[in-house]
Parts: structure tokens; sequence; C-alpha cells
């Protein structure tokens, strides 16, 4: 079932596919309400609704309330893990055949797949919301759950990049894997003696390109 605000569709059920977090806080401070009559301060509390993640490319449209040309409802941005980070994995449906038959394949990635398969290249996830959450915390047998018993906080949302499988992570493991890719985008966006690196464009072009991934992490 769609959602609008002022006959501009804004997600489907819980996913706000066209409205970032801070539209939304800004929404509720004016105790503004969707086309439903929902208010916007209930979907900052609901533990459910999840926004479009805030890509730095679209902050002029933000400023402008213009969520009419936001084309794409569900872009990303891959990072990259480190080695022993935990992911959380689906399967992967595909089909084939007359009459049509759907198999459902256990994520390359998950330990527990044993489909035999290729070799796997470093393993991503996709940045897609963000959302107001209870923190997470780990009891004393080892099991994560949410704290209700404090404030809500700001998370990102990701998926498995092969699966699609969504979820989150504690912010301090979600701060270990934008340190990661800080290293990693500054390493490979250093100048090398190349020729094509005495080239103003290219330099110039390098440059916005990283800037770009560091305030996507920094937005993380």
């Amino acid at each position: 079932m769609g959602q609008y605000y002022k006959g501009n569709k804004i997600g489907t059920c819980e996913t706000m596919y066209y409205m970032r977090l801070d539209e939304a806080v800004k929404l509720a401070l004016l105790n503004a309400r969707d086309d439903d009559n929902q208010s916007f301060a209930s979907l900052l509390t609901d533990n459910v609704t999840m926004f479009r993640f805030p890509f730095p490319d679209e902050d002029i449209l933000a400023k402008q309330n213009n969520l009419a040309s936001r084309k794409e409802f569900n872009p990303s941005f891959k990072l990259f893990l480190p080695p022993n980070f935990e992911v959380i994995h689906g399967n992967i449906t595909t089909s084939h055949g007359q009459p049509n038959v759907n198999y459902f394949i256990p994520c390359p990635y998950d330990k527990e797949c044993t489909i035999k398969h290729s070799p796997l290249p470093q393993q991503t996830i996709s940045i897609m919301y963000q959302a107001m959450r209870y923190p997470l915390a780990e009891s004393v047998d080892g099991t994560i759950y949410e704290n209700r018993n404090t404030n809500m906080v700001k998370a990102t949302l990701y998926e498995c990049s092969t699966c699609g499988q969504l979820q989150r992570t504690s912010q301090e493991e979600m701060a270990e894997v934008v340190e990661y890719n800080k290293t990693y985008f500054t390493e490979i966006h250093t100048p090398r003696d190349m020729p094509m690196w005495k080239d103003p464009d290219f330099i110039a072009k390098n440059k916005k390109e990283l800037d770009y991934k560091l305030e996507i992490l920094r937005r993380i």
C-alpha cells in the first residue's frame, strides 16, 4: 500500500523509499501528517519505518522539499567488509523451466552454504536506509537484543549485496566498517606515478569521487 504526502509518493508500507529521515524529522517538528493522516512523529518512533539514505547528491532536492524528482526508488552504496565481520544471509531466488520452478539457493557467503561455487571476491554490503531504532546490546550469553530501556538512535540499515538480506548492526561494529572503508577509499584514490595523475581534470574528478565516498561514510 502506497503512502503519500501532499500527493507525492513517499513510500510503501514501512519503507519510505522517497523520503529521508532528516526530512521526516523536520515534518514531525511541524506536527505534519501524511495524506492518510498518520503523523510523521509516529513514523519516527514506531521502530519499524525506515527512510531513504541521505545521499549527498540529493541534498539539493531535500532543501527544495522536492520528493517528485527522486526517480530511483532504492539507490544504494556498496562498502567492503573487514575480515571476519559477521553478516546475516538469506536465500537467492531463481527460476527455471516450463512450468516455472523456483529455486531457493543459500547465499554463497553464508558459512552454512554447501553448494559448490567459484571463488568469491571480497564481501560487500549495500547501504540502503536510515531509521530510528533502539540500540543493539549483547546479553551475557552472547544474544543480541534491542535495548528498549534507553532512547532510540539513528541507525543505518544495509543489505548483503549478494542475497539482499536487510539488517543492521551495533553502532560500534558499524564504526569498524566505516573506518575500514575510509582507509580503503583513501588508498585507492591516492595519487600514483602514472600519466593520468598529471591530468588536472582527472585529479579534480578523483578528488570529487573521494569526497563523495567520505561524505557517505560520515553520514553512516
